[in-house]
């Protein structure tokens, strides 16, 4: 009962959320990006790649396997702050 209104209300507020992104998209209502955002993106970059070097270390002093992966997922999200960064510095 309650489970589901909250449900739908989610649905709804979702489905207008990527409605309004698409039409934005459609009529190339693109904002220029704030300065700011990319030295938050080239900081995230610096920190996640800092973090996946520790991690692997710790990982291979260990010999953890799941040490390491969750090393490669922090340097995955490394690449995606840099492919941020590239799109807002073209």
């Amino acid at each position: 009962p309650v489970q589901y209104k909250l449900v739908l209300a989610f649905s709804v507020v979702i489905t207008l959320f990527f409605v309004s992104n698409i039409r934005a998209l459609l009529q190339e209502l693109h904002h220029v990006p704030h300065v700011t955002t990319a030295v938050i993106a080239i900081a995230s970059v610096v920190a996640n790649e800092a973090l996946y070097r520790y991690m692997h270390c710790v990982g291979n002093e260990m010999n953890s396997a799941t040490v390491k992966a969750t090393a490669w997922a922090v340097r995955s999200d490394a690449f995606t702050s840099l492919a941020v960064l590239i799109s807002v510095c073209r």
